[in-house]
């Protein structure tokens, strides 16, 4: 069966004062209809800007995409479309929601007309019908007095329900994919699990595939069938979500998972990953990951590893695959 959405050699950078600098650098991945994808990495790893890419959402210039990427969402290539075909499928096909719902949300338009404005922005229906809907899809999400929250200012609603708001404004247009861009990074541990719990029912309930971009694997590991880990504008591993958090194929990812908490663990401070992620405009020779990896020998930083294949359905690009008897401790 073919997949929703498939990238291939996604390359995307921004123009500079010193010279084009590449953001993602070469990614490419596939969604299946009704699945959901986590796609992890620190900041800075290039994972906002290919969301963002997914739909062209970034000023060109100065951002610009490789003539050679392709993104194809149901078998077109979204690349290839004009901008005024381009704006039917941003909504309707692809949806997208952000960390900070306040920048989605007009402080000065009641939530419930900013829903009916894009639910008239996508379907050919009436002022009425589309307030209808507003508030359906506001019941949809979980608010418990969906009609007294359309009436409501974004400011006069708590964090947890303006993020609720913006997942009923983008579930407006009947999208096949929600793209969500860390949607639970600036609440408490309660809502982030609210929240995801949503996400989760949503995507069964409506059909919708996910892709779910985070920092924490944590987040992850709740509702992610499958888990993509990006580090320095290239994905780094990816495979089932069981595969990689309980085998970590990358020391990348190895690294982020022995500095998630866990409830259980006691003792010393959690391991802090050494050094920083590269710069975009600087990235280092090799395999970006190597001057902070525990395990890098000197093929490393000379010679950068292609995606190795493993288990059904897994790769990695690390030279522990070829050589597993240095991964030690």
């Amino acid at each position: 069966m073919n997949p929703l959405l498939s990238v291939r050699e996604l390359t995307v950078g921004f123009e500079t004062p010193k010279g084009p600098v590449r953001v993602v650098d070469g990614v490419s991945l596939e969604l299946a209809e009704g699945e959901t994808l986590g796609l992890v990495g620190e900041s800075g790893s290039g994972k906002s800007t290919l969301a963002l890419s997914l739909g062209r959402l970034l000023d060109e210039p100065p951002a610009f995409i490789d003539p050679g990427s392709r993104i194809e969402y149901a078998g077109v290539n979204l690349l290839a479309l004009d901008p005024e075909r381009l704006r039917t499928y941003r909504g309707k096909a692809i949806a997208w929601i952000f960390q900070d719902p306040a920048s989605s949300l007009d402080p000065v338009i009641k939530v419930g007309h900013q829903i009916a404005e894009a639910v008239c922005a996508h379907s050919d229906v009436g002022r009425k019908a589309a307030w209808n809907r507003a508030v359906e899809l506001l019941a949809l999400v979980g608010l418990n007095d969906p009609r007294d929250a359309a009436h409501c200012y974004p400011h006069q609603l708590s964090g947890g329900m303006r993020q609720r708001v913006a997942i009923a404004a983008a579930l407006a247009g009947e999208p096949k994919l929600l793209v969500a861009d860390e949607p639970t990074t600036a609440l408490d541990v309660t809502l982030q699990a609210q929240i995801l719990a949503l996400l989760g029912d949503l995507r069964e309930r409506l059909g919708m595939a996910l892709l779910l971009i985070t920092h924490d694997l944590g987040v992850v590991a709740d509702i992610a069938d499958r888990v993509a880990v990006m580090y320095a504008g290239r994905l780094v591993e990816e495979g089932g979500k069981e595969q990689v958090l309980k085998q970590p194929a990358h020391p990348y990812t190895e690294a982020l998972l022995r500095a998630t908490p866990r409830l259980h663990r006691t003792g010393p401070r959690l391991p802090a990953i050494p050094g920083a992620a590269p710069d975009p405009t600087s990235w280092p020779s090799g395999c970006r990951f190597h001057p902070r990896c525990r395990y890098a020998w000197d093929r490393c930083s000379s010679e950068e590893p292609s995606q190795l294949s493993g288990e059904t359905g897994r790769w990695v690009r690390c030279w522990l695959a070829t050589e597993p008897q240095r991964r030690r401790g």
